[in-house]
């Protein structure tokens, strides 16, 4: 079996506050692969009742933390449906040394694969700061900053006109301890990663559009275009679900095909800073799209 036989899964770390939510849809649209959320699949279960959902219940209801074997019982059920056949975004999971290697083995029984762990690394200082405000909207999730008091706007959520909240663990002493207790397990996860070379830390305290342009870095890279001297943010071939050899190692975001034995050698952030190709900049500022598997051009 070769590498690109393995079905690929990306992790997206960080503590409370860090940017996953924002960064987490962009790769979800970037990568076109579901994204996976333990939060999001608990409340799933819940809301619908199932077998999974009422045993949770049974924990919660007792004021006890869900079994770490019942959640990841709901990823890898959530893996194995249609649209998780190419690769999936595992957000803020596995959150504990155990949890990853209990991932790592019911992955690879099921033919895939962490390809990278994505840390977004933000100071402690800075994560009270935005958590403490933030306003948030309770139908789509979407995050608002803001201050404490005060919500942004006029506190209505700009894509589906719900009443933006703040939720009531959001105080600055509530928060620090949240952050301390998440860098205290998760700091063994971060270990686990990087001793198997696929931890890439980023520096989340940044625009949005500049740690974009890092995680796409992290899985791809930076290539010039040939025609002109512009350059292009791509993504690697080892995050999509392909078999066999493939003529080229990636595709731009802006939907060219980068050719492992054509093209030249990768760029750096400060050259795709210097003289960006016009879409992918674009691309890494708005909310793209999936990146198209039909009728790809050569750059």
């Amino acid at each position: 079996m070769t590498g690109t036989d393995l079905r690929p899964i990306v992790l997206l770390l960080g503590p409370p506050g860090a940017g996953k939510g924002t960064q987490a849809r962009f790769l979800r649209d970037t990568l076109a692969i579901p994204h996976l959320a333990s939060g999001d699949l608990l409340r799933d279960h819940r809301r619908l009742g199932t077998p999974l959902g009422i045993e949770a219940q049974t924990y919660m209801d007792r004021g006890d933390l869900v079994a770490d074997q019942l959640v990841i019982d709901m990823v890898m059920e959530r893996l194995g449906r249609p649209d998780a056949r190419r690769g999936a975004l595992l957000d803020g999971m596995p959150r504990t040394r155990a949890q990853a290697e209990i991932v790592d083995g019911m992955l690879a029984d099921r033919n895939s694969a962490v390809r990278a762990a994505l840390y977004l690394d933000v100071p402690t200082e800075i994560l009270v700061e935005r958590i403490a405000g933030r306003w948030l909207c309770p139908s789509c999730q979407a995050t608002y900053p803001g201050r404490s008091s005060t919500p942004p706007g006029n506190g209505t959520c700009t894509e589906c006109r719900d009443q933006l909240y703040q939720r009531p663990d959001d105080r600055p002493d509530v928060v620090q301890h949240r952050i301390e207790v998440y860098l205290s397990s998760t700091v063994p996860v971060i270990e686990h990663y990087a001793r198997r070379g696929l931890l890439v830390r980023i520096d989340g305290d940044r625009s949005i559009s500049t740690v974009r342009m890092s995680l796409v870095i992290s899985i791809g890279g930076v290539v010039i275009g040939r025609r002109r001297a512009r350059w292009h943010l791509f993504v690697n071939h080892d995050f999509r679900a392909v078999s066999g050899d493939a003529p080229w190692h990636g595709r731009t975001l802006c939907g060219h095909l980068v050719n492992s034995h054509t093209d030249p050698g990768l760029g750096s952030e400060d050259d795709f800073r210097s003289h960006p190709c016009h879409e992918c900049h674009v691309a890494i500022r708005a909310r793209p799209g999936g990146i198209s598997h039909t009728g790809p051009r050569t750059r």
